[in-house]
């Protein structure tokens, strides 16, 4: 079974990030070109709703309809993708998604039941990383529930990237 990585789209493209938030993953992405791995950058969800002069903000200002559906609109040509991909070859599909992300968060988000977000990189103290998925992921796997595909999904920790890497090696070397 061949790997097929579903990315995040800030992994590849920094420039879509809240500007404070911005990280380089190179050594990640340098490894899965290094194994010649099946990529999929996903759309950033994000950017292509609020445009890239946004301020940081948590699960609870995305959690609304407008950006749900938005999200579903995203995902669903990404989803009849990988399922044309299942029909050629056996696939084990990951999603690498953002530690925090409110949106791209697998395990953790960030939270503010106030609906507080950030700006100008100061976040505001009611603000935390929770264990939760973001808004994205939810969908995905919503969505994905009619598809029947099975995802991997794995947890991009940007200030611990090495942990990441020797996780997504293990997978490329089995």
């Amino acid at each position: 079974m061949k790997p097929l990585f579903l990315l995040s789209h800030c992994l590849l493209n920094n420039y879509s990030k809240v500007e404070p938030f911005a990280n380089r993953n190179k050594e990640l992405v340098q490894v899965l070109l290094q194994f010649e791995a099946g990529v999929i950058q996903l759309p950033c969800p994000e950017f292509s709703y609020l445009g890239g002069k946004r301020w940081g903000m948590v699960k609870e200002q995305y959690d609304s309809s407008g950006f749900r559906n938005h999200c579903q609109k995203l995902l669903k040509p990404v989803l009849d993708q990988l399922g044309d991909y299942m029909k050629v070859d056996d696939y084990v599909v990951y999603y690498l998604g953002i530690k925090g992300s409110p949106s791209c968060g697998v395990i953790n988000t960030c939270s503010n039941e106030s609906y507080s977000g950030e700006i100008e990189g100061k976040c505001f103290a009611e603000t935390k990383i929770v264990e939760s998925q973001g808004v994205f992921i939810e969908e995905l796997l919503a969505l994905n529930n009619s598809y029947g595909i099975k995802i991997n999904l794995l947890e991009v920790d940007e200030d611990n990237i090495e942990s990441t890497i020797k996780e997504v090696k293990n997978i490329l070397i089995e």
